[in-house]
């Protein structure tokens, strides 16, 4: 069955904001975080299940809280409707902003950064993501045009990105996202068959005959599981590569990880 332009867009925005969030997740142990656009709270989750002292995640969409809210029953983690641009926290409150994909669809989006930078702690951390202008998307003209509409109202480049944030934000430290190619994956594919391969063969009797047993051991040692294992760990799980940014690298996504800046700096 042919999958539709919107089915297409969904499972690759929801893979995509997956493998952000699993790299966020790094940042919150113990921290209190906002989930800015939540959507159904699958990283929100993430976030709670990897160490954060509470997460509150927030998303405009009254459905898509629902959802959340009926998936997602944790001790900490919690869901608000919210405006992205009036964020209904008290100043200094939270440890660690994520926001995936967020500004690039609010028309207000410097407004958006300084409510960001408002309800974090001194020292608070940003982790703010958005397309990359510069890079080409290949898998998007395998989408008919007709009725593609990202919603996209402004997109950044990773100078501006970066000037952008360094308006609101001490430090700004700004990564790329790359999913990885077919080829790619393919490749990592085809080394994780050769592994399960020679564990077969490890299990099979070892034949009878002089010619059978050479043939056998060549085959063992050609397939090498153990090491073929060892440097193919995670097979199934790289998708993707978070890097510092790298204008060579084609990444199809900034993320910035920004520091707050301390009072009355300019």
């Amino acid at each position: 069955m042919a999958i539709g332009n919107e089915d297409y867009r969904f499972h690759l925005a929801a893979q995509e904001s997956w493998d952000k969030y699993i790299w966020a997740a790094r940042f919150v142990s113990h921290k209190s975080v906002l989930d800015v656009a939540c959507a159904h709270g699958f990283g929100s989750n993430l976030l709670i299940e990897s160490g954060a002292s509470q997460v509150i995640g927030g998303d405009i969409a009254r459905a898509s809280l629902l959802v959340a809210k009926e998936n997602y029953k944790k001790q900490n983690l919690s869901f608000v409707q919210l405006d992205a641009c009036n964020l209904p926290f008290s100043s200094d409150y939270f440890d660690v902003v994520v926001t995936l994909e967020t500004i690039e669809h609010l028309p207000e989006y410097k407004k958006f950064l300084s409510e960001c930078s408002r309800v974090l702690k001194p020292k608070g951390l940003l982790i703010c993501s958005t397309p990359n202008k510069e890079a080409k998307r290949p898998f998007i003209e395998v989408i008919p045009s007709k009725g593609l509409d990202l919603g996209h109202v402004k997109e950044f480049d990773s100078l501006e990105f970066r000037d952008l944030l360094k308006e609101y934000f001490t430090e700004v430290d700004l990564y790329g996202y790359l999913p990885l190619n077919l080829a790619e994956r393919m490749k990592r594919k085809l080394a994780h068959i050769i592994a399960e391969t020679g564990k077969a063969l490890l299990l099979l009797p070892v034949p009878q005959g002089v010619k059978l047993k050479i043939r056998y051991f060549a085959a063992c040692f050609l397939f090498r599981p153990v090491q073929l294992e060892k440097a193919f760990q995670n097979i199934e799980t790289t998708r993707f590569s978070i890097s510092p940014f790298n204008a060579s690298l084609n990444q199809a996504n900034l993320i910035a990880l920004g520091t707050k800046k301390a009072e009355g700096k300019t």
